[in-house]
């Protein structure tokens, strides 16, 4: 099914549509090389990947980190999640801290990835104050239309009001050159996560 662009609400996911974002992370997961690489062989295990895209989305809708891409009918068709620099806590709600625990209890392989993942981004993390662009995860059929681009709006006004700069980063060396086409980014450096190489960029404040 196609979309107009003008149809696409873009706003806050609400916490009604949590579940519908969820399908979507969880259905995209095996195209986005850093979720196909944290997951390994159970990427195909549906319950693990509707884990892993809760326990990225989750701890932010409350706060209002969650833009979405709202067509008039049907499911989300794209979000975004973003960090102001407070980094205020955005603890895992405790149906998901117990997924969790028994997810991972038998599936060490992923706890022993997510580590190395949280010590890799904790040192390479750039010194200072950004809105961190943490995950952007949009629809074959809401490609196309400019989503990604207004999907990032909010944060790039969050940006701007506070004279801060944006960073983005991926392990897909195609959306890194989207990045660089659609926001003017410009990589700031690259570095292994596993057997990925992650790259980092920087959009400068307005």
């Amino acid at each position: 099914m196609s979309h107009r662009r003008d149809d696409i609400e873009i706003r806050p996911l609400k916490e009604s549509e949590v579940d519908s974002a969820v399908d979507l992370v969880a259905g995209s997961m095996s195209e986005i090389p850093l979720f196909a690489w944290l997951l390994g062989a159970h990427i195909d295990d549906d319950e693990v990947r509707r884990w892993l895209a809760s326990f990225f989305i989750a701890p932010h809708v409350a706060r209002g980190g969650v833009e979405a891409a709202v067509p008039p009918t049907g499911p989300v068709g794209g979000i975004l999640i973003w960090l102001t620099p407070d980094r205020a806590d955005a603890p895992l709600p405790p149906s998901i801290q117990a997924l969790s625990a028994r997810i991972l209890t038998s599936r060490t392989d992923i706890v022993d990835r997510l580590k190395t993942l949280r010590a890799v981004l904790a040192d390479e993390r750039r010194p200072g104050d950004y809105v961190d662009v943490l995950l952007s995860v949009v629809a074959p059929e809401f490609r196309g239309i400019g989503v990604p681009g207004r999907l990032v709006m909010r944060a790039r006004t969050a940006a701007a009001d506070a004279g801060l700069g944006i960073t983005l980063s991926t392990t897909d060396a195609a959306l890194g050159e989207a990045y660089e086409r659609t926001h003017g980014a410009v990589l700031q450096k690259a570095y292994p996560i596993g057997p990925l190489t992650n790259y980092s960029y920087l959009i400068s404040p307005e």
